[in-house]
């Protein structure tokens, strides 16, 4: 596939489903946004995301599982950064994301699980989130707003 701005994978990595793997690869992520002129504050809510979906998937998909595989991806879109995950753990509860509204998420929390506060986060932070399971794979797109490339540098004190 043909890859311009728009169409950039800016990193790609298949790790063990371990927290300790969820640690590395996440700091993997945050160097490799560095290396293209990701600010500071547009990779803090990248990591954040990053962190929270692919803990769920260690703690929820592979719950009580001896070892399994996670492949993510990072590519930059027009304005936006897509988060694409993909497993082979158990599929979410009822096959579809848990409901939780943009505006009002302090109402839902009771209905969510374990409170919910992850997925509130995730909620919050994206403009899109979309989740399928297609032949035994979980596969959870994230969308992020942000135009941090044509984002002027601030300038130094």
């Amino acid at each position: 596939m043909h890859q311009t701005a728009e169409n950039q994978v800016l990193f790609a990595h298949r790790f063990d489903a371990t927290a300790d793997s969820v640690r590395q690869t996440v700091q993997l992520a945050c160097a490799a946004l560095v290396a293209v002129g990701v600010g500071d504050d547009a990779r803090g809510t990248i990591e954040l995301v990053l962190a929270e979906a692919l803990n769920n998937v260690v703690e929820h998909a592979y719950a009580g599982c001896a070892q399994g595989r996670i492949d993510t991806e990072l590519r930059r879109a027009p304005g936006q950064v897509r988060i694409e995950i993909r497993d082979q753990g158990a599929p979410l509860p009822g096959g579809a994301l848990p409901w939780c509204p943009r505006d009002g998420l302090a109402d839902v929390r009771q209905s969510l699980p374990e409170g919910g506060f992850g997925w509130q986060l995730l909620v919050r932070l994206t403009r899109h989130i979309c989740y399928v399971r297609i032949d035994g794979e979980n596969r959870l797109t994230l969308v992020i707003d942000h135009d941090w490339w044509n984002a002027p540098k601030p300038s130094p004190s």
